[in-house]
């Protein structure tokens, strides 16, 4: 073998010229095979056969990437259902306190404010409705005198007349939270169609009747007096859903603080 710098000759075997060091084509190869790296391993993977917690990970990676898209779907129902059902009932459940024009009330949460004067039997101060879709709660406040015209008499001491006619009104006046219901009842017999009593106790009344949509609904009505003004609290729900609603009707009621 030659060298092919010099031309000296080289043993065979040998990994240099001895003349001029000039590497041989088998030290050569040998150089460039001792110089060659090792076949690169993946990071992870390394890690993966080190570390029993990466290999866990990777195969819970696997298991989820395996899943069928369908039931996929139906885990992403299921949850948003339970999400919207579990939004309802706490609505449902939740009260909050509101503070109106001469009393507090604690009503359902939910209740949203709607227009019905359905119940309105004269001239009222105001009218107040708030409904979910269970329930419907309602206030009219009347002015008395509306009621009891000779209250805004303002008769002289030598008016005899007069004065027989407002205190016989105050008196009127006192006894109006008791009497009132009556009146209520003469007039919703003759006003509501299918009207049934179904108590009448006091300040209490109670009732059924068909609505426009000849469905029959429950009402209770509870009466106030408070100085000149007349409150007239009722709540309305279907006459089936009134064995359901009995109770929070009761809650609702003494949940009434005037002021």
């Amino acid at each position: 073998m030659v060298c092919k710098t010099c031309g000296k000759p080289v043993e065979t075997g040998e990994k240099m010229c001895r003349n001029c060091g000039t590497l041989t084509e088998f030290g050569l190869e040998s150089q460039m095979v001792g110089l060659k790296k090792p076949q690169q391993t993946n990071d992870f993977q390394q890690k993966a056969a080190r570390f029993g917690e990466v290999t866990v990970r990777e195969r819970k990676a696997s298991v989820f990437a395996s899943i069928d898209p369908k039931i996929a779907g139906i885990i992403l129902l299921i949850s948003m259902l339970v999400i919207f059902f579990g939004t309802f009932f706490y609505y449902e459940s939740k009260n909050i306190t509101v503070e109106m024009k001469g009393y507090d009330i604690t009503l359902p949460a939910s209740m949203r404010e709607v227009k019905d004067r359905s119940f309105e039997v004269m001239d009222s101060i105001s009218c107040d409705s708030y409904a979910n879709n269970r329930m419907e709660f309602t206030c009219i406040r009347y002015d008395a005198e509306t009621i009891i015209p000779d209250l805004s008499l303002n008769p002289s001491n030598d008016d005899i007349e007069g004065l027989d006619a407002y205190y016989t009104a105050k008196s009127e006046l006192e006894m109006l939270d008791l009497n009132f219901p009556e009146m209520l009842d003469g007039i919703f017999s003759e006003k509501l169609k299918n009207y049934e009593r179904k108590k009448l106790q006091g300040r209490v009344l109670e009732f059924t009747y068909s609505d426009k949509a000849m469905v029959d609904n429950f009402v209770a009505v509870h009466i106030e007096v408070k100085d000149h003004t007349v409150y007239q609290f009722s709540l309305l729900c279907s006459n089936d859903q009134k064995s359901k609603l009995e109770k929070k009707f009761k809650d609702i009621f003494k949940s009434i603080e005037m002021h």
